[in-house]
């Protein structure tokens, strides 16, 4: 039946291209009796369905095995039963880009969540004024613009992509993480103050040690100076050279600090006696010591 009915199968269709050789049909049609005729019909063409059948095995085999290794190799292989994925919907794509944004406008204007309008309405206009196109062209300002559009959107009922639930939902894992964040500036502030602190007292220190070192320093400066200009003064005055240089000494350790041309001379001239000083000094010392 599935020969004469014309059956879709591959193996039914070799079958009925032998069955449509003149050979085959003058072999069934050459058998003395008809019951005898249609005996020896059914036997053979039962045969040459098992060989037919056989042979389409093999080439469906054959075929199988090079669409696997076209698969294997990176060759095309498009299965029968493959059909594309569907594309979304507008829906979809709509609540899905809802369920991740995690916009809220609160947090956007920097208002509490039962602030009425008029309030949401003088931070728009603030941060607007701050953050427009051309005041900062920056992409981060564009970025934040868009923002505090779509927040006064939101709050004056223009943008109603999120629902109310989701928008304080996200209003309050906004809020947390950015007082996380607050916290942790806040430490890595106190940790930058601790720093500073203590680098103030080092400083603290310096100073002290550098303040006792320029005293201690002026004072030999003014003694030298004044002892130096006491000697000279001495001589001209006609005072002798021990009150000439406890004198001058004296004079030069009052007048040390002063700013003007008489402290410059004598801490420049303290400065010249100091250094003649330590090279006699040394040179005594060198001598001693050969």
């Amino acid at each position: 039946s599935r020969l004469l009915s014309g059956g879709g199968s591959p193996y039914w269709a070799m079958v009925r291209t032998l069955a449509t050789v003149p050979h085959f049909q003058r072999q069934v049609l050459a058998a003395p009796a008809p019951g005898i005729r249609l005996g020896v019909a059914l036997r053979r063409a039962t045969v040459v369905a098992l060989v037919a059948a056989a042979l389409a095995c093999l080439v469906t085999r054959s075929e199988s095995g090079t669409a696997q290794k076209q698969a294997f190799v990176g060759g095309p292989l498009v299965s029968p039963s493959f059909r594309p994925a569907q594309r979304p919907s507008l829906v979809q794509v709509t609540r899905a880009a809802s369920a991740q944004d995690t916009f809220d406008p609160w947090t956007v204007l920097g208002i509490a969540s039962n602030a009425p309008k008029g309030e949401a309405r003088k931070a728009y206009k603030k941060l607007i004024a701050r953050y427009h196109p051309d005041v900062d062209p920056s992409k981060e300002a564009e970025e934040k613009f868009l923002k505090i559009v779509r927040a006064f959107q939101v709050v004056t009922g223009e943008d109603k992509d999120l629902d109310q639930s989701t928008l304080l939902k996200n209003a309050v894992e906004n809020l947390r993480n950015d007082m996380e964040f607050k916290r942790q500036q806040i430490d890595k502030l106190n940790a930058r103050a601790e720093e500073e602190r203590a680098e103030l007292l080092r400083m603290e220190e310096r100073l002290a040690t550098a303040q006792s070192q320029r005293e201690e320093v002026t004072n030999l400066l003014g003694a030298f100076g004044g002892a130096a200009l006491g000697v000279v003064g001495g001589s001209i005055l006609g005072v002798s050279l021990p009150a000439g240089v406890v004198l001058g000494a004296v004079a030069g350790i009052v007048l040390k600090d002063r700013e003007d041309s008489v402290g410059q001379i004598i801490r420049g001239t303290g400065t010249v006696a100091k250094g003649l000083t330590d090279a006699v000094t040394n040179a005594v010392n060198k001598a001693s010591k050969k």
